[in-house]
C-alpha cells in the first residue's frame, strides 16, 4: 500500500479512470477508419460480436490505481505504462512503416531497451494472466497477508477489522492491488535477460488477411527438442502483433533479426495462440472475429475475474 501523492496529484494533473491494458495506441493500428473493432467477449457469449469504439475496448476503470489508507488513488502505475508506451511508440512506428515497405529495422540500443520494456510490461500488465495467477491464489493467503500487514502497521487488528481483513471486498481489492504493484514495477531484472535476445518482424501481404488482436496479445511458442520450455531458450518465439498486418517476436540470440512474410498457416497459428489464451479479442474484420467466436464458444466460458471493459 502506497503512502505518498502519486505524480499526477503532486502536479494537479487530473486522475485518468479508464485504464487500457492494451494501450490505444496498438487498438489504432487494427481498427477501422471510424477508430472501431469488432469484438467477441468469452465472458459474455450471448452478446455475439460488438462493435465498439477503441475508447471503450480492452480497459477496467481504475485497474492500475492502488487505494491508499487515507481512501485516496495511487496512479503511479498508469503514469509508469504510459512513459513506457511513449518510448516504444515512435520505434513501433518505424517498425511498421518500413515492414510495409518490406524492410527490416535496423535498432540502436535504445530501441531494443523501448520495445523491451514494452512486451515486458505488455506481459505484467494483462488482467488474463493475473487472473490466472490470483485465482490459484487462495483466499487464505490473501487474508494471512493482509493481517500481518495490518499487524505491521497499526498492531493487532480488533474483531471488526479482522472481519474487514477477511471480507470478499477485502479479498477482491488485495488482488486487484497486487495486479496494480506488480503491472510497471522496476524492469530492471527481467529486462538485461531479454536485451539477451534477438528480434524478428512478420508482415501480411496477402489480401483478406489479418492479424487479431486479443486481450493477451501474445503468441508464444516453444522450441522443438528442447526441455526449457520458457524464453532462456533462443528458440523460443515471443509474438506480439502490433498492426493488423505487421508483428514483432522476440527470438533468437542477441544480435539475430530476421523479416518474415507471414503465409496462411502462420497468420492461423499466431491468430489462434491469442484467442485462446484471451478473454476478448478483436478486429476491423467482422467475419474474422465471428469465425474465432464460432470456436471459442465450443470452449469452456470463462470464469472467474475482473470487472467488464
Amino acid at each position: 500500500m502506497s503512502d505518498g501523492p502519486s505524480p499526477a496529484e503532486r502536479t494537479g494533473q487530473s486522475v485518468p479512470r479508464r485504464h487500457h491494458y492494451i494501450p490505444q495506441m496498438v487498438q489504432r493500428r487494427f481498427a477501422g477508419s471510424d477508430g472501431q473493432l469488432w469484438s467477441f467477449d468469452k465472458r459474455h457469449p450471448e452478446r455475439g460480436v460488438e462493435r465498439r469504439p477503441i475508447k471503450r475496448l480492452f480497459q477496467v476503470r481504475h485497474l492500475y490505481t492502488i487505494r491508499r489508507r487515507d481512501g485516496t488513488r495511487d496512479t503511479t502505475t498508469e503514469t509508469r505504462l504510459s512513459a513506457i508506451e511513449s518510448r516504444a511508440g515512435p520505434v513501433l512506428e518505424r517498425v511498421i512503416k518500413d515492414a510495409r515497405a518490406g524492410r527490416l529495422t535496423t535498432f540502436s540500443q535504445a530501441d531494443q531497451r523501448a520495445l523491451v520494456d514494452l512486451l515486458i510490461a505488455q506481459h505484467r500488465r494483462s488482467p488474463d494472466l493475473h487472473r490466472g495467477v490470483l485465482i490459484r491464489r487462495s483466499v487464505d493467503s490473501i487474508i494471512a497477508d493482509g493481517m500481518a500487514q495490518w499487524e505491521a502497521l497499526h498492531g493487532s487488528p480488533s474483531a471488526e477489522e479482522r472481519a474487514f481483513l477477511a471480507s470478499p471486498k477485502f479479498i477482491e481489492r488485495a488482488r486487484r492491488d497486487a495486479m496494480a504493484e506488480g503491472a510497471a514495477s522496476p524492469l530492471e531484472t527481467a529486462t538485461p535477460a531479454m536485451l539477451q535476445r534477438g528480434f524478428a518482424v512478420a508482415r501480411i501481404t496477402a489480401p483478406r488477411r489479418a492479424f487479431i488482436l486479443g486481450s493477451t496479445p501474445f503468441a508464444r511458442f516453444m522450441a522443438m527438442g528442447t526441455r526449457r520450455q520458457d524464453l532462456g531458450d533462443p528458440g523460443a518465439e515471443l509474438w506480439m502483433p502490433v498492426a493488423w498486418d505487421v508483428a514483432i517476436c522476440s527470438v533468437g540470440r542477441a544480435g539475430y533479426s530476421a523479416f518474415i512474410d507471414a503465409d496462411d498457416p502462420r497468420i492461423r497459428k499466431m491468430n489462434r495462440a491469442v484467442v485462446g489464451s484471451s478473454t476478448v479479442f478483436a478486429s476491423a474484420s467482422r467475419d474474422l472475429v465471428e469465425a474465432y467466436a464460432r470456436t471459442a464458444k465450443r470452449g469452456l466460458r470463462i470464469r472467474g475475474g475482473w470487472e467488464e471493459p
